[in-house]
């Protein structure tokens, strides 16, 4: 595992793409639902560990975002927050948390938007 990190590093430094994701397996009774890790959103865990190994926070963050609509091939719809593009948004962390400082901040999603509509609110 020492050298896991240096070759993550060596990886994104040559310019390959990176990208996290976590299948969203049916569990019986047959629900879909987020993946865990220690019951917390594997999804999470997973861009932690990435800037654990070497990337900076906002490289891990991009590669579940950016870096997944680009290998997909639909970049120019998704991954990103411009105008003409799908969009889910979520809102993280207490006000003046930087979720680049403290990618924990991820854990506490206190706003999720899809298509535009507020799908869940907490917090307030």
């Amino acid at each position: 595992m020492r050298t896991y990190p240096a070759i993550v590093r060596k990886a994104a430094d040559a310019g390959l793409t990176l990208i996290a994701g976590v299948d969203n397996l049916p569990r019986l009774p047959l629900s879909v639902g987020i993946e865990t890790c220690d019951e917390r959103p594997a999804l999470i865990m997973e861009i932690r560990l990435m800037a654990e190994i070497g990337l900076s926070p906002l490289e891990a963050l991009r590669t579940a975002t950016v870096n997944v609509a680009e290998v997909r091939g639909v970049a120019d719809q998704l991954g990103t927050l411009e105008a003409g593009k799908l969009a889910d948004i979520i809102a993280v962390g207490q006000a003046g948390v930087d979720p680049l400082a403290d990618l924990t901040a991820l854990y506490d999603v206190r706003l999720v938007m899809k298509g535009g509509t507020v799908v869940h609110r907490s917090g307030s």
